[in-house]
């Protein structure tokens, strides 16, 4: 949005910032004074930091992880970025066996019953799904 002037109570839209370095500035109004501020927006040097989790419980109560920058001195800002803990973790099982009889004598139409054979270890296994 540049060279657009906002003003008023409402925010300017969402932006995407276009790869590189740019510069950003904020000025008052004259009704006040006119003051300001300037900044340069640049690039880390990779688009991310990978910070490794080690295996472990997830705290009680527990639902999101919560990212805050800090300064050198230790200061934090006091909001930050989140996102839903997803604990990821299917049945390591597989179904013994899977078999189908069609019963429906039509062409291009299938009928019947499909006959699953249950792990022979069923922990974690809650329900069997079946696509086709």
């Amino acid at each position: 949005f540049m060279d657009e002037l906002y003003s008023g109570a409402s925010l300017p839209p969402r932006i995407s910032v276009p790869a590189g370095s740019h510069s950003m500035g904020w000025v008052s109004d004259f009704s006040t004074s006119l003051q300001g501020w300037t900044c340069i927006l640049e690039p880390l040097d990779s688009g991310s930091i990978e910070v490794e989790l080690t295996s472990q419980s997830i705290l009680e109560g527990a639902t999101h992880f919560l990212v805050i920058t800090a300064g050198a001195e230790g200061d934090e800002m006091n909001i930050g970025v989140s996102h839903e803990i997803s604990d990821f973790a299917p049945p390591s099982v597989l179904p013994a066996a899977v078999s189908f009889q069609d019963e429906d004598m039509g062409i291009g139409v299938v009928g019947g019953n499909i006959l699953i054979g249950r792990a022979g270890d069923e922990t974690g296994v809650t329900s069997y799904i079946a696509y086709w």
